[in-house]
């Protein structure tokens, strides 16, 4: 399968804004199509702070 077609899946119940920040960061490195989040519900505000300011890096 071709990276181009592959997404990341990130399950939030046992991260932290760093661990998100790394996660997002394998994608962007590896040309991964995107990621895939599961369970948003758990997100912190830090959590959420630190997933819109490395998705925003990317533009």
């Amino acid at each position: 399968m071709p990276k181009e077609k592959l997404l990341l899946g990130i399950n939030f119940a046992h991260e932290n804004p760093k661990t998100i920040i790394n996660k997002v960061g394998i994608a962007k490195q590896n040309g991964i199509r995107g990621i895939a989040l599961w369970r948003l519900g758990l997100l912190s505000d830090e959590m959420w702070t630190a997933l819109r300011s490395t998705l925003k890096a990317e533009k």
